[in-house]
């Protein structure tokens, strides 16, 4: 079923706005997969974080009183996303 249950496929056929936010650091996900899933359907936004990693800095558990910046910056992202 690779055909049928395809990312590209699924993704060019979301009708909905979709937003994409990719550390260009790293090293689990590559930035070109995240460059991808955005050519494939226009109706999407690339933010790209600046020397983020797969998990904006942060790690589990996380014990520290405050977010990482990289992570402060995708929440501030996905927020303006979703106003409207």
């Amino acid at each position: 079923n690779e055909n049928r249950l395809s990312i590209k496929r699924a993704v060019s056929n979301l009708k909905i706005p979709y937003l994409i936010i990719h550390g260009n650091n790293d090293t689990s996900v590559f930035l070109d997969e995240a460059r991808n899933l955005y050519q494939w359907n226009s109706n999407s936004l690339l933010e790209i974080i600046e020397g983020a990693n797969h998990v904006f800095g942060a790690k589990h558990p996380w014990e520290e009183s405050i977010l990482p910046n990289h992570l402060n910056e995708a929440i501030t992202k996905t927020i303006n996303f979703l106003r409207p």
